[in-house]
Parts: C-alpha cells; structure tokens; sequence
C-alpha cells in the first residue's frame, strides 16, 4: 500500500509540474504523501484531476509538504534553463539529471546555483 501511495504521490507531483528525477521531488513526495493520499486519496489520476485536487488543497498541506513542493518549485524554475542547456540529453529519473547538474556545478547560472543551495540548506536542519 505504501509503494502505491508513494507512486500516486510521485505522479502528482509530476502532473503538477515537477521533475521526478531532482532530488526536491523525492524530498516533497516524502514529505507530502500522507497529505497527499489523506485530501485526495480518491482522486483516479489522469486528465488532471489529481493535480487540480493538490491545487485546491494545497493549504491544507502540512507546513512541512508545503515547504517542500515550494522547494522544489523554486529549483525547477531556477535550474530549468541550465538543464536544458547542460543536460538535454540525459533522460530523467534514477537521480540522472541531478548527477548532471553536479557535474556542470561550475557552469550553472546563478539563479539554478542559489535555488541548489537553497535546497541543501534547509535539508539540513
């Protein structure tokens, strides 16, 4: 049951706009799955009825899930231009894209370094 919430949740958040290959993700899926599955466990995905539903419910999230998809919102948005720059190429999932931003650290542009940065810093609270 759990690997299946963990999926449902995983494709929510790709409907809703986010990579499922940056590390964020991963951190908002674990953050967000019992929000996730407790506003909108039975909503059958497709046709965007489970993003619709994460939209309309996003204030009931945990302050925690909230936090996370915001996250991860801003590292889409700030790094999105230099994965298409960088890492076009590598087809996503199993941390791929992640491991290319790494290895291109030095040639990201600002906005991706600081969303990066953001990131790591509240992973370590």
């Amino acid at each position: 049951m759990i690997s299946k919430t963990l999926l449902v949740v995983g494709t929510a958040l790709m409907l809703f706009g986010w990579s499922p290959a940056i590390a964020q993700t991963r951190a908002a899926v674990k953050a967000c799955a019992k929000d996730i599955q407790t506003q909108c466990g039975k909503v059958q995905p497709g046709g965007g009825a489970m993003k619709e539903c994460m939209q309309a419910h996003f204030k009931d999230f945990s302050q925690r899930c909230q936090a996370a998809i915001q996250q991860t919102q801003a590292v889409m948005k700030g790094c999105a231009g230099d994965i298409k720059q960088h890492c076009a190429g590598v087809k996503p999932g199993g941390t791929r894209i992640e491991r290319c931003l790494q290895t291109h650290l030095t040639g990201l542009s600002n906005g991706c370094k600081a969303a990066i940065s953001g990131t790591a810093a509240s992973g370590k609270s």
